[in-house]
């Protein structure tokens, strides 16, 4: 198996060990830091709880790579499933590609880590801390996600597809983008900005890194299924005062809602779970059957991959798991639904959670200038996009 990039034209797998060194100068790139990020706030907790039974009181504020990583053989797997789809668009560089080998090659040893250099601070890890903090979120998202786990059952999801996904309406990219402007998500604990600068400084962060054009687009539209709200109902959860059928963390309906999903508290409350058969652990489903043929709670992820495919946009398979799934949490970080899972599945999971950290790590404050970001984008939208939308 071979690995095209830009700068090295090409590497096998056989000999990435010796290729791991050019790799070391780019390790902390915004891609690397974020990957130790998604591990970082529980570890910390664990060795916290560790050093309270020591000798010393004091916790460390920096900590080896080893620390953060549950299983790092099994990183080092996803990445090797990573190579396969990137030597496929033979889009990225070779430094980009073995960024996330050495994390989890430094995860695997104290020695390795050493060698490599690879140690974080958590005060690195502070800014990175407050994001999907929803022990002090508003009450309006504990309310959205209440009222979520309420009404979206099996009958709902098959029903709300019918009506929504008729896609009789058309206009222009942009013309559907602005409708953005004005939309705030309220399941979003981290930010109030409206969703249209979300989706400009995601795809922002994603092309800072170098990441192919086609990630680009996927960053720069990947919630616009939130237009769902300008043809809602309120009863449906799909307008802007009640969006719990537009926004916030998916879950697969017909069966046992994981309790790893944010508030488990309201899991009771879904109609489904007091069903013998739907609220059982594997429900209407079999093991190994796929992701893309059960039934995900209904949200602007499945509005707008049935509209990206109903209107035939040319974007790999990569970034439709991502626009599909992107809300997925327990799914693509908690693992909840690996007995669900096909080998298409575990080998998107990780395209999926690296768009994840650009979904979540860009979010800030300050706003995109979006003279700029629409001049670039704007030929990206012509590529990709018809001059009209189904919608």
């Amino acid at each position: 198996m071979q690995v095209f990039g830009e700068k090295t034209s090409c590497l096998s797998v056989s000999n990435v060990d010796r290729e791991v060194l050019v790799a070391n100068a780019v390790a902390s790139s915004s891609v690397a830091l974020a990957a130790a990020i998604e591990e970082a706030p529980r570890k910390r907790q664990k060795i916290a709880s560790s050093s309270s039974t020591s000798s010393s009181t004091e916790v460390p504020d920096t900590f080896p790579l080893s620390t953060f990583y549950l299983d790092p053989y099994e990183e080092v797997a996803e990445f090797y499933h990573a190579v396969v789809s990137f030597s496929a668009h033979n889009a990225l560089s070779v430094e980009n590609l073995l960024a996330s080998y050495v994390i989890a090659e430094a995860a695997k040893t104290a020695d390795a880590c050493s060698e490599s250099g690879l140690v974080i601070s958590y005060s690195q890890l502070e800014e990175f801390d407050i994001f999907r903090d929803y022990a002090e979120a508003p009450e309006t998202v504990k309310e959205c996600y209440r009222l979520q786990r309420i009404f979206q059952t099996e009958e709902y999801v098959d029903r709300i597809l019918k009506r929504y996904c008729k896609f009789d309406r058309k206009g222009s990219f942009w013309d559907l983008f602005d409708m953005l402007s004005t939309f705030v998500d309220l399941s979003d604990p981290d930010i109030n900005l409206s969703n249209h600068q979300h989706l400009f400084q995601t795809a922002e962060g994603i092309r800072k890194d170098g990441l192919p054009e086609w990630m680009q687009v996927t960053g720069l539209i990947h919630d616009l299924g939130k237009i769902i709200y300008k043809i809602g109902r309120p009863e449906d959860g799909t307008t802007m005062e009640s969006q719990w059928g537009i926004v916030g963390d998916t879950y697969i309906v017909g069966c046992k809602i994981p309790e790893s999903i944010v508030y488990p508290e309201f899991n009771e409350l879904n109609p489904d779970m007091k069903d013998p058969l739907k609220g059982s652990d594997h429900g209407i489903y079999k093991p190994g059957q796929g992701l893309s043929t059960a039934k995900a709670s209904f949200g602007h992820d499945e509005y707008l991959y049935q509209l990206l495919r109903r209107n035939k946009v040319d974007l790999p398979e990569e970034a439709y798991y991502m626009v599909r799934f992107h809300s997925l949490y327990p799914w693509h970080k908690e693992n909840a639904y690996a007995w669900l899972e096909d080998d298409t599945d575990r080998r998107m999971k990780w395209w999926v959670r690296l768009f994840n950290k650009y979904d979540l790590y860009t979010k800030a404050p300050r706003k995109v200038d979006e003279v700029a970001a629409r001049a670039y984008y704007g030929r990206l939208v012509k590529k990709y996009f018809k001059d009209e939308i189904m919608w």
